[in-house]
C-alpha cells in the first residue's frame, strides 16, 4: 500500500527569484467549490487545463513551464476542507509529467484563508521556480507532496479493532495477544453465553492470578489456539444467572469458584455450579478470590498425595507465594512441623515472622546440609517442591525412608528432564499434582475437596493468605510480579464493577455487518462482481447490483450461486451518471421493513484512452461520467441514510499517473478528493488507487507483459483492512511501486520516497551527454548502429518487463506485446534520454528496432551511411 505523505518544506520564499528556464508560466485558474458544484465544476476545471496543455504542446516548440494554480484544492493542515472540484487537476497533471516532462507541470494550492495575499505568494512561488512537482501553501509555510509507503500501523489496528463495553452489563476477558509477550495482554469482547444445565453465570467481581497464568500467556504450556484466553482460574463474583437442574444457587448469591477452564479474568464467566462454593462469611471478594486454587493444590498435595500425619516433618519449597504459604497453613493444620527456603532475605524474614523456624535459601543447593543437620541426618518425611533442575535430586535427598515427593511445577515434567532413581531406594514415592486433570477426569472428588477447603476457611481452621490487588487496567504489571516472584502471598485483579473499558474484537474489526444491505455499481461483471462475491462471503444479508445491462453467462451464474447460498440480490439496470439510477438502487436497498443501507461500493467504470493532447470532448465526458459524476449521484442519493462506509475505486492512474490516461486519471483524482471531502465532513469514505488485478477486471493483459497484478483474494483483503481502518485514500500497488513509475517520472520529487537509490535502468541512468558523445565518437557504419540498437534494445526491455534476453533487430514490436501506451512511454524515455522532439507517432511509424535505430540517426543527425538500404528494404 501507498499512499499521500503531505511533507512540509521550508518557509515561502518572501519574494524574488528568477523566471523559470522555459521563459515563462501558464496558469490553469482555480476557485471555491461552489456549493452543488459536484462532478461537473470538477469536469469544468478539467476541461480547461486540458484545453491548455494541449494549447502549449501544439503552439510553442520550447513550451514554458505548465503552472496549475488551485485554492484550498487539498486537504493540508487540521481544519482543511478539500475541494474535489478542483481534484481532479492532479490526474492531469501526473500524466502530463510522463507524457510531456518538457512541460514540467506543476499544481500551486494556494490558502484559502488568505486570498488577500494569493497574488503576492503565487507569483512568488513561481519566480521561484523550485523543483517541486505538488505544493501547497499554507497560514506562511510551504508544503510539497510525497507518495510513500502506507502500512497498516499499530494504532490503526488497535483503533480499528477497538470497542467500548459497559463494566456490569456487556462480556469483556482478558486473553494473551501475542503467547510469549506480557506486553500484548489485552481485554477482548465476548457475548455473554447463557449458563446451560447444571451451569452458573457469575459476574466476576475478583480474580487470582497464578503462575500457571504466566506461563500459558508465555505459552510455555501446550494447548490449542484458544489457550490464549485460558487465563484466571479463581474468582469471586456473584451468581447473575442459573441454568437447568441448578437449585441451590439463585441470582445474587455471592460464590467463589476454582474452574481450571480459566477465562475468570472477564466481566462474566459460566462454570458448573459444583465448582462453586458460598463466599465465607465476614471475607470480602477481592481476599477469597485469592484462596481456592492455593489452597486446593496445598489440600491435595499434603492431605491427599502427601498423607502427612501429626509430628511428621514437611519442606516447603518457595514458601512465601500463594501456594507455599497455604502449605504452611495446611501443614500446620494436619500437626506437622515446617521447615521452608525462600529466594530473598527479605521472603526468609517474613516466614521467620511467621514462626517457621528453619528457613533456608531456595536458590542454593545449600537446604539439602542444613536439613540433614537440623534434622540430625534423619531428613523430612516430605518434601513440597516447585524448584526445578538439580534442586529436584537435592529434595529426593533430604528425605528419610517412606519419604514422598510430591511436585508441583511442570517445567521439568513437560522437557522430560532425566531424574536418576537412585534417591529412591529407600522406599521414596514422587508424585505429581495437577488440579486441571483432577478436576476433568475426578469432577466429584476435585468438588468435595473445593467444599473441604472453604469450610475449613468459613470456620476459621485456616486463615486466609496476604493479598495484593491490582486493578484490572494494571495486569501487565501483575503478570510480571508474578513471573519475576517479586510478590509475597496472591495477587488478585480487581474487576471493575462501573464505567466503561476498551476491548479489542476477538477477530479483528468486521466491516459487513451480518444480513447487512450493500449496493455495488459496477457489480454484474470483473471487479465489482467479485467484491459482490467478498460481501456476501462476509455476511451480507442484501446485495443491491448494478450495471448498465443484465448479467448474462459467467455472471448470471455467479449471481445465482450467490442467492442459493443464502444473499438476497436485486439487480439494478441503468446509468449510474443518470439523475434516477442512483435512487433507484438506494429504494431498493432501504425497501421492506426496517431495511438499511450499511455500505456502497462504486466501482463502475469506462476506458477510452488516449493522450492528453488528442482527448476530445466526448472522450472526456464518456470516461468521466460513471466515475464521478456517478459518485456524486450516489453521494446526493445516500443523504439522509447513515452509512458505515462508502467506498469509491480510483485507480493508481490518479496517484502515479499512467500515460495516455490523462481523463481517467482526471476522473479517478476527483474521486480522491471526493473522498477527503466526505470523510472530512464526518461521512466515512474511502478512494483505493488499485493498480492492475491479475484475475479479473479490464487490465489482466498486465501480467503477460511481466508485470506483478493483485490476485482478488489477496485485493479483497485489503480492501476489508482499508475500510475497517478508516483509511481515507491508500494505493494498493502490486510488487515495489518504483516498477510502476516510468523513467520520465523519477525526477518528480512525489516519487522520490519510493525510488530510494538509483534503481533506474542502465539505459536511463546514462547522461544525454554521454550517451550522444559515445555514439557520435563511434565510427560510422555497424558499431554505432549496433551500440543505437542496443540503447533501444534496453529501453523496451524495460517497457515492457522483458529479462535480459537478446532481441531480433528485426522483430516487430507488435509481436512483443507493444500498445499504444508502451509506444508512448518508450517515445517519452527516448525524448528524455537523448534530448530530442519525437513526432507522438514516432514509434509506430518505426515498426522494429532497426527501424527505429535508423529513424533515431536521422533526429541526432548522424551520418546517413549508418542506415543501408539493404537493411531497411529500400526498392532497388
Amino acid at each position: 500500500m501507498c499512499g499521500p505523505r503531505p511533507g512540509e518544506g521550508g518557509p515561502h520564499p518572501a519574494g524574488g527569484g528568477a523566471h523559470s528556464a522555459e521563459g515563462g508560466a501558464y496558469s490553469a485558474e482555480g476557485g471555491p467549490y461552489p456549493a452543488g458544484g459536484g462532478a461537473e465544476d470538477g469536469l469544468r476545471r478539467t476541461r480547461r487545463l486540458l484545453a491548455a496543455a494541449q494549447a502549449l504542446t501544439a503552439r510553442f516548440p520550447e513550451p514554458p513551464r505548465l503552472y496549475a494554480a488551485t485554492s484550498g484544492a487539498r486537504t493540508v493542515t487540521p481544519g482543511d476542507l478539500g475541494d474535489p472540484g478542483q481534484s481532479a487537476l492532479r490526474g492531469v497533471l501526473r500524466v502530463l509529467a510522463l507524457e510531456h516532462p518538457e512541460l514540467r507541470a506543476t499544481s500551486v494550492d494556494t490558502d484559502p484563508a488568505a486570498p488577500d495575499q494569493l497574488a503576492d505568494t503565487l507569483a512568488a512561488e513561481l519566480l521561484a521556480d523550485g523543483p517541486e512537482d505538488e505544493i501547497a501553501l499554507r497560514d506562511g509555510a510551504r508544503y510539497t507532496a510525497e507518495l510513500d509507503h502506507a502500512p497498516l500501523t499499530d494504532t490503526e489496528r488497535t483503533t480499528a479493532a477497538a470497542r467500548t463495553v459497559r463494566c456490569g452489563t456487556d462480556g469483556f476477558r482478558l486473553r494473551a495477544g501475542r503467547l510469549g509477550d506480557l506486553g500484548s495482554l489485552e481485554l477482548t469482547t465476548t457475548p455473554r453465553r447463557p449458563a446451560g444445565p447444571g451451569e452458573v453465570e457469575l459476574r466476576v467481581l475478583a480474580a487470582g492470578l497464578n503462575f500457571r497464568d504466566v506461563l500459558t500467556a508465555m505459552g510455555l504450556l501446550p494447548g490449542d489456539e484458544d489457550i490464549r484466553y485460558r487465563l484466571g482460574f479463581e474468582c469471586a463474583g456473584e451468581v447473575s444467572a442459573v441454568g437447568p437442574g441448578v437449585d441451590h444457587l439463585r441470582a445474587g448469591d455471592r460464590v467463589v469458584a476454582a474452574d481450571v477452564h480459566g477465562g475468570a479474568f472477564g466481566s462474566y464467566t459460566v462454570v458448573p455450579a459444583d465448582r462453586t462454593v458460598p463466599l465465607p462469611e465476614g471475607l470480602d471478594p477481592h481476599t477469597a478470590a485469592g484462596l481456592p486454587i492455593a489452597f486446593l493444590t496445598a489440600w491435595y498435595a499434603l492431605r491427599h498425595i502427601g498423607r502427612v500425619s501429626a509430628g511428621e516433618r514437611v519442606l516447603i519449597h518457595s514458601a512465601t507465594g500463594g501456594t507455599g504459604l497455604a502449605a504452611i497453613a495446611v501443614a500446620r493444620l494436619l500437626g506437622a512441623e515446617v521447615l521452608a527456603t525462600a529466594g530473598s532475605e527479605e521472603k526468609r524474614r517474613f516466614l521467620r515472622g511467621m514462626g517457621v523456624a528453619r528457613v533456608m535459601d531456595s536458590r542454593s543447593l545449600d537446604f539439602r546440609d542444613e536439613i540433614m543437620e537440623a534434622t540430625g541426618g534423619e531428613g523430612v518425611d516430605v518434601v513440597l517442591n516447585s524448584l526445578s533442575g538439580a534442586a529436584i535430586r537435592a529434595g529426593l535427598e533430604c528425605l528419610r525412608p517412606f519419604g514422598r515427593f510430591v511436585e508441583l511445577g511442570v517445567r521439568d515434567i513437560l522437557s522430560d528432564a532425566p531424574l536418576g532413581l537412585a534417591p529412591l531406594r529407600h522406599n521414596i514415592t514422587f508424585s505429581t499434582v495437577d488440579l486441571r486433570e483432577l478436576q476433568l477426569d475426578r469432577p466429584r472428588e476435585y468438588a468435595a475437596m473445593l467444599r473441604e477447603v472453604l469450610t475449613a476457611i468459613g470456620e476459621g481452621r485456616l486463615k486466609p493468605l496476604r493479598c495484593t490487588t491490582y486493578p484490572l487496567a494494571a495486569v501487565t504489571d501483575a503478570f510480571r510480579q508474578m513471573a519475576g516472584a517479586r510478590h509475597i502471598g496472591k495477587l488478585v485483579l480487581s474487576i471493575p464493577q462501573e464505567g466503561r473499558v476498551d476491548a479489542v474484537l476477538p477477530d479483528g474489526p468486521r466491516t459487513v455487518r451480518d444480513g447487512g444491505t450493500y449496493i455495488v455499481t459496477g457489480g454484474l461483471r470483473g471487479l465489482g462482481l467479485a467484491t459482490a462475491r467478498w460481501l456476501a462471503r462476509q455476511g451480507a444479508g442484501h446485495l443491491v447490483l448494478n450495471g448498465r445491462t443484465a448479467p448474462v453467462g459467467a455472471a448470471a451464474r455467479t449471481l445465482a450461486e450467490l442467492s442459493a447460498a443464502g444473499t438476497r440480490i436485486t439487480v439494478v439496470t441503468g446509468d449510474i451518471a443518470r439523475p434516477d439510477t442512483a435512487e433507484r438502487l438506494v429504494a431498493a436497498a432501504t425497501s421492506g421493513e426496517g431495511a438499511s443501507l450499511h455500505g456502497v461500493v462504486h466501482s463502475a467504470m469506462v476506458l477510452d484512452d488516449a493522450a492528453v493532447a488528442n482527448i476530445r470532448e466526448d472522450q472526456l465526458r464518456r470516461v468521466w461520467a460513471p466515475k464521478a459524476t456517478g459518485a456524486w449521484r450516489l453521494h446526493r442519493a445516500t443523504e439522509g441514510h447513515r452509512l458505515d462506509w462508502f467506498a469509491v475505486y480510483s485507480s493508481m492512474a490518479s496517484l502515479l499517473g499512467n500515460a495516455g490516461q490523462g481523463a481517467y486519471a482526471a476522473a479517478n483524482a476527483w474521486l480522491d478528493g471526493f473522498a477527503a471531502w466526505r470523510s472530512a465532513r464526518g461521512l466515512p469514505t474511502l478512494a483505493v488507487n488499485w493498480g492492475p488485478w491479475g484475475e479479473t477486471g479490464v487490465a489482466t493483459g498486465f501480467a503477460d507483459r511481466g508485470y506483478q497484478t493483485i490476485p482478488t483474494d489477496e485485493g479483497l483483503r485489503a480492501l476489508g483492512a482499508l475500510l475497517a481502518h478508516r483509511r481515507v485514500q491508500t494505493g494498493v500497488i502490486p510488487g515495489e511501486p518504483a516498477t510502476w513509475i516510468p523513467a520520465t517520472g523519477r525526477r518528480s520529487s512525489l516519487f522520490a520516497p519510493l525510488l530510494p537509490g538509483d534503481d533506474a535502468p542502465a539505459a536511463t541512468r546514462e547522461s544525454t551527454g554521454d550517451i550522444r558523445a559515445r555514439l557520435a565518437a563511434l565510427p560510422a557504419g555497424p558499431a554505432r548502429r549496433t551500440a543505437l540498437e542496443s540503447y533501444l534494445t534496453e529501453h523496451i526491455r524495460a517497457v515492457l518487463r522483458l529479462s535480459s534476453t537478446t532481441l531480433d533487430p528485426r522483430t516487430p514490436l507488435k509481436s512483443l506485446g507493444f500498445d499504444s501506451l508502451l509506444a508512448m512511454e518508450l517515445r517519452v524515455r527516448l525524448e528524455t534520454g537523448l534530448s530530442i522532439k519525437l513526432a507522438g507517432n514516432f514509434v509506430w511509424r518505426h515498426p522494429t528496432v532497426e527501424a527505429l535505430a535508423a529513424g533515431l540517426a536521422q533526429q541526432l543527425e548522424l551520418d546517413p551511411a549508418d542506415r543501408p538500404e539493404e537493411r531497411l528494404g529500400a526498392p532497388g
